[in-house]
């Protein structure tokens, strides 16, 4: 599969999954940058993704970060790859039709774009003009997977939590987290001594 970047936090989540499934190069289209990963890799990572997913909705976690704002660019990915808004975030990745046509979407979860903030304003613009990004569709789908298969945990950072998420750049370390690394029901704080 052939997946554009674009130069925001969600690529290193589409970059991760690249990364877990073993087989994947960059490469530009008309000069614009693009992942391309081996559809039988992709396959194998977002079949893993998906039961990361599948262990978080047992315990009655949600799987992805999704503010009242977010869930209408979910949902339009959604419709895009013919799932309906009411599928789970694990059937979506388990059953995603790798020959899918690209399906521009024109707006994005904040968590694959936390560089923009204030519900997607353009940073520096006091009051705000809206973003307008339009991205391929599969992207998001790709960001869900590397957002799963990177998360680690979380952290206490005064009185916030924060998520914390691993990048790796070879496949055997992420092998490594994904065993043995359980997902628990909690969110377990990460100590650092």
């Amino acid at each position: 599969m052939l997946v554009p970047l674009y130069d925001i936090f969600g690529d290193n989540l589409v970059k991760q999954v690249g990364v877990n499934s073993g087989s994947y190069k960059f490469t530009s289209v008309k000069g614009m940058p693009y992942i391309e990963i081996d559809d039988k890799e992709l396959r194998i990572t977002l079949d893993v993704a998906g039961q990361i997913a599948e262990r978080l909705e047992k315990n009655k976690r949600r799987p992805i970060p999704l503010s009242g704002n977010d869930k209408k660019p979910v949902e339009k990915v959604l419709t895009c790859f013919r799932f309906s808004p009411s599928d789970s975030i694990s059937t979506v990745l388990k059953k995603f039709d790798l020959n899918s046509e690209p399906c521009e979407i024109d707006s994005l979860p904040s968590f694959i774009k936390p560089e923009f903030y204030e519900y997607g304003r353009v940073p520096g613009k006091p009051g705000g003009e809206k973003s307008k990004m339009r991205v391929d569709g599969r992207y998001v789908v790709l960001a869900i997977a590397g957002w799963l298969l990177s998360r680690v945990g979380t952290a206490k950072m005064g009185n916030e939590w924060v998520g914390v998420h691993i990048f790796t750049l070879q496949n055997r370390y992420c092998i490594t987290l994904m065993v043995t690394l359980p997902v628990s029901s909690r969110r377990p704080p990460l100590s650092y001594s």
